[in-house]
């Protein structure tokens, strides 16, 4: 990334770097996040959903959502940052990224933390009987501990359709 970084200045000149720090951006962070932007970008991508449906799903503004795959770093809200990347499962990736990007992830709050929750990889499992049915009906459901209860709930809900 160093190199990268470096090749990108002596390309452009210091002058496009500096003239960017003047408008209040960091050419260098920018680049820094861009690749974290694209992963976020592409994992959605992966499980055919726009922005509008994973922001239905989250239940976030849209606008929030395209400020971290757009790369808007200096945008984030880091409560949406953390909710999407539970929704996308890039725990690790993020943790990567954090690594080897350490300033950034200070200033964006990642770093030195996990980004998972407690009970990441921990399952729970229920059984499900409505009251007063003859004969009974049942299913058995496995969620991630991760859930959230609207997570929880539909699933009941697909698993009883």
């Amino acid at each position: 990334m160093e190199q990268l970084i470096e090749m990108m200045r002596d390309a452009m000149g210091p002058d496009l770097f500096d003239a960017c720090e003047r408008m209040g951006a960091n050419a260098e962070a920018i680049i820094r996040y861009s690749p974290l932007a694209h992963r976020f970008q592409k994992s959605r991508d992966l499980l055919d959903l726009t922005i509008k449906e994973v922001a239905a799903q989250l239940k976030v503004p849209q606008y929030k959502i395209k400020a971290i795959e757009e790369g808007r770093h200096s945008q984030l809200d880091m409560a949406v940052f953390h909710k999407y990347t539970q929704f996308l499962h890039m725990d690790e990736y993020i943790a990567s990224w954090s690594q080897r990007n350490d300033v950034l992830a200070r200033q964006l709050g990642i770093a030195g933390q996990s980004v998972r929750r407690p009970g990441a990889g921990a399952v729970y499992q229920f059984k499900i009987t409505p009251k007063d049915t003859k004969p009974p009906i049942w299913r058995r459901i496995q969620v991630p501990a991760t859930y959230s209860f609207w997570d929880l709930h539909v699933a009941i809900q697909d698993a009883m359709a």
